[in-house]
């Protein structure tokens, strides 16, 4: 997996860069990403250690989450799977009401290849029922999205995320289920792992020799 950043702010002299934000520090420029909790769906004592961000200043700052709150949004954070997946879930830090209408939390937006499969609001996590169901957002809040499948969607797997942070917020834990290889793909596998263990033998006895 690899993932790439934009910050929608970078014509304004921000950079499309990601950063890891330590939650276990104190005193850093954004108070708000540091542990104990103020609340969410995960105990106020979870220690996530570790969460990525987008940058809201230049590479020479702290880290520091870009919180703008506009028409425009913060940015998003896009996740690139080599291996076609069936499911998804993830962590959100620090997810804040950025208005009165549901796209002001941000959403989840995924592809196959170059084709959109489907989107999904913050905002649906915080219904009974839903991939989380149980969520608050706010100020310092955390929660844990469960598992989002591509048949909730109508297909099969998807290979892209798209995380589209409104505001304030980073993420962490990420989960998801890889599309299992065909039973003809497997048995290549072994034949060539078995292939490499004869020339491996068949090197040390001529070194041997």
């Amino acid at each position: 997996m690899k993932f790439s950043v934009v910050n929608f702010h970078a014509s304004g002299g921000e950079l499309n860069e990601g950063r890891i934000f330590d939650t276990n520090f104190t005193g850093t420029p954004d108070p708000d990403l540091e542990d104990p909790w103020n609340g969410g769906n995960l105990p106020t004592a979870t220690n996530l250690d570790r969460i990525l961000i987008i940058q809201e200043h230049n590479s020479s700052q702290s880290p520091d989450d870009e919180g703008d709150q506009g028409s425009t949004g913060a940015g998003s954070i896009t996740l690139e799977f080599t291996t076609a997946i069936t499911s998804f879930g993830l962590d959100l830090v620090d997810i804040e009401n950025g208005g009165s209408t549901e796209s002001k939390f941000g959403f989840l937006q995924f592809f196959d290849g170059t084709s959109s499969t489907g989107e999904i609001f913050f905002s649906t996590f915080t219904t009974q029922g839903g991939a989380a169901g149980d969520a608050v957002f706010g100020d310092n809040y955390i929660n844990r999205v469960n598992l989002l499948t591509a048949a909730s969607f109508g297909f099969a797997s998807f290979d892209k995320v798209v995380v589209k942070l409104q505001g304030s917020g980073g993420i962490d834990n990420l989960t998801f289920t890889e599309v299992p290889l065909p039973a003809a793909w497997l048995l290549l596998g072994a034949g060539l792992a078995s292939l490499g263990i004869v020339a491996r033998r068949r090197r040390r006895h001529q070194h041997l020799v």
